[in-house]
């Protein structure tokens, strides 16, 4: 699949997997955006991505904050007037048990890795719609199970992507 001049958005970009992600995609000639909770370390990135002139939108966001995610989906949609892929990247892990974990700690992380999913989608997926060019992944799509594999994972997952109508 060509991805150039595809308009890419990817919650947690700022490292990892979003990360990753980003330069793979930028590599192909994609238009990025990039959205994370901290700036500057957006700001690394795409001083990262400077390298293969390409068009990078740096967008600091809480994805849990639903008034964050309507105000960054205004600034893209102002910009690019519709993105072609979303990628859900943002999330974390708690680990434990339901009865250690805090009400605070589970809410936290449903927040950011199912609300703030729905926020993104919510917010984009009418004007991908209108433009008949919607892909929407979520962070599990491009999980790898070895922190190592992980530039071979992402690069063959982009390989494998096509676009899917809803």
């Amino acid at each position: 699949m060509d991805f150039k001049n595809k308009v890419i958005l990817i919650t947690g970009a700022s490292s990892g997997i979003g990360k990753q992600t980003a330069i793979e995609f930028a590599k192909k000639g994609a238009k990025l955006i990039l959205v994370a909770r901290r700036k500057d370390k957006l700001e690394l990135v795409a001083k990262e991505l400077k390298k293969f002139h390409t068009t990078i939108l740096v967008c600091q966001c809480d994805i849990s904050d639903k008034d964050q995610v309507k105000e960054m989906s205004k600034i893209v949609l102002e910009k690019f007037n519709t993105i072609d892929i979303l990628i859900n990247n943002a999330g974390f892990a708690i680990y434990g048990t339901v009865s250690n974990l805090s009400i605070d700690e589970i809410e936290s992380q449903m927040n950011t890795n199912y609300f703030g999913m729905i926020y993104c989608v919510k917010n984009f997926l009418p004007s991908m719609i209108e433009n008949q060019v919607t892909l929407l992944m979520s962070h599990q799509l491009l999980q790898a199970l070895d922190y190592q594999e992980l530039h071979h994972t992402v690069h063959q997952n982009l390989q494998c992507l096509d676009f899917q109508r809803v």
